[in-house]
């Protein structure tokens, strides 16, 4: 069954409160405090395109809210949150930053839902590299996640983590069943390949990665100097031109014997013995 707002935020498997880093009043009365709360959490902060975190901070009035080092909250477990405004717009949006970080964006105005799938699945939702998820976000106008962590089902089953409009999220929650049901990989099969939304995704998408040339197989030696690497590169360009430069000499051989035999042929004709001064020794 569907859930959305504040039944989606029940449905979460472990609930996620802030911690407060750092607060700091200044002389004009205004507050700064940093949060720390679960890296799995950003991408339901930032949301589609960063407009989940622009409403909160519309919403709650805060002069600043700003992810700190958000770049690196794949490397680490947590990550910190700076807001900046009056006690009271530094209240609010602690309240909405807990609330989002829960499931719960109807403050926003965004209704969400979990749609649980089976594992294995998974891989067709993600899609290479993540293609996948990244075109259903883009075709839906959502923001749409897979949870399979244990920050976020704890030990349950897997999902999928949708929000956004009302009208879109069910939309999206209809496109992610008719696609799981689909005997196909891809999701143009259920959407045709002609969509607006599946065509923009595409041109976002990063190209295939070439296959790396045989003399490029050098580079991956990290450890070696660029000399080092010429020297090797030369190396395998011989060893590659061998077997060639050895044919080329056993035919011009093959060659030169025929005409040495020819030469000395004519040479043997009355008339012709001058020629046999042209006849290698």
């Amino acid at each position: 069954p569907r859930r959305f707002g504040q039944e989606a935020r029940a449905q979460a498997s472990q609930t996620t409160s802030l911690v407060t880093a750092t607060n700091v009043t200044d002389e004009s009365g205004l507050v700064s405090t940093v949060f720390e709360l679960p890296s799995a959490k950003l991408g339901q902060l930032l949301g589609l395109n960063g407009v989940t975190i622009q409403k909160i901070k519309e919403i709650t009035g805060v002069l600043r809210l700003h992810i700190q080092d958000k770049d690196k909250a794949k490397y680490q477990s947590t990550i910190h949150i700076e807001v900046h405004g009056t006690s009271d717009q530094v209240a609010h949006c602690s309240h909405v930053l807990e609330s989002v970080c829960n499931g719960d964006q109807t403050e926003l105005g965004h209704l969400t839902t979990y749609v649980h799938v089976e594992r294995g699945v998974l891989g067709k939702l993600m899609g290479h590299k993540g293609q996948t998820v990244k075109e259903l976000t883009q075709v839906t106008g959502c923001y749409v996640e897979i949870q399979q962590d244990a920050t976020h089902v704890g030990t349950g089953s897997p999902r999928l983590f949708i929000a956004g409009q009302p009208e879109l999220v069910d939309a999206a929650v209809k496109l992610v069943e008719r696609f799981i049901a689909s005997p196909e990989s891809r999701l143009e099969a259920v959407l045709g390949p002609d969509h607006p939304g599946l065509l923009a995704a595409q041109r976002h998408s990063p190209p295939p990665a070439q296959k790396q040339p045989a003399l490029g197989l050098w580079h991956s030696f990290g450890s070696r100097s660029d000399t080092q690497h010429r020297q090797l590169q030369q190396q395998l360009l011989q060893l590659q031109q061998l077997p060639q430069q050895q044919q080329l000499l056993q035919n011009a051989e093959e060659t030169a014997a025929g005409a040495v035999a020819m030469l000395q042929a004519l040479a043997s004709i009355p008339g012709l013995q001058g020629l046999a001064a042209l006849i290698p020794q």
